[in-house]
Formats: C-alpha cells, structure tokens, sequence
C-alpha cells in the first residue's frame, strides 16, 4: 500500500488511469505505471499535442542480490504494458530501488548483479534505451 500511495503521489496527475500494477517477483515487490510527460507550453497544450508516454518501475528488495532476477520480471512487464498501449519504449523511463533489508548483506552483490549494473552503467553512458 505504501509504495503504491509513493508512486501516485509522484507521478499524479500524469499517471496513465488504472496502468500502475503491483505483484510479487520471486522474494521482491515490482511495481510498474506509465505515465506521460506534461506539456511544458500553453502553445503547446493549445496545439494538442501529445506526450510521449513513458513507462516506470520500482523493485522493493531485501538484498541488491536480487536485482537481476527482478529486473528480468520487469522488463516481461513493461513489455507487457508497451503491447497493450501499442507504443515504442521511450528512452526516458523510469526506475526506483528500494532497499528494505538489514545490515551489510543488503549492499552485498552477486556475481549476475555485479554484471548487470556494469552493462546498466555502460548502456547509460552511451545514451542507449534499454529497449535495445
């Protein structure tokens, strides 16, 4: 309930109606949304156009161990969600991570998570999506 009271107050009022979803992805919480971007302009906003629509996600996880298989259920997820809006990944999305265990094994990477922030780091300074 937290996290989904987090995610409305952040992106309302451009949160798209019912998009934002919660479910369990292995010993983590996934949340995703899409929203869209206002329109910066009142010559903008007059003219009608549109924003793109971005997508969000939040991993909840008691370890940063857990990361790559929760990234994994993400990515089917937001996949899900492009299809049912019949759009292309944008490349500005959003991710937040949240870390709710306790003491030093919560920081402590596995050897997959370790692999998958270098590529992550990689890819975002190159300014690629992560819809490649």
């Amino acid at each position: 309930r937290a996290v989904e009271t987090y995610i409305k107050r952040i992106y309302s009022p451009y949160l798209l109606g019912n998009s934002l979803k919660l479910q369990p992805a292995g010993n983590s919480i996934l949340a995703t949304w899409c929203y869209v971007e206002p329109i910066a302009t009142a010559a903008a906003a007059a003219c009608n156009m549109k924003s793109d629509l971005h997508f969000g996600m939040m991993v909840i996880l008691h370890s940063l161990s857990q990361f790559p298989a929760t990234v994994t259920a993400a990515a089917v997820a937001l996949g899900d969600a492009r299809k049912y809006y019949n759009c292309k990944m944008s490349s500005n999305n959003t991710m937040h991570i949240a870390l709710i265990g306790s003491g030093e094994g919560v920081l402590r990477l596995s050897s997959n998570a370790s692999i998958l922030f270098k590529e992550m780091k990689g890819r975002l300074a190159r300014e690629k999506s992560f819809d490649e």
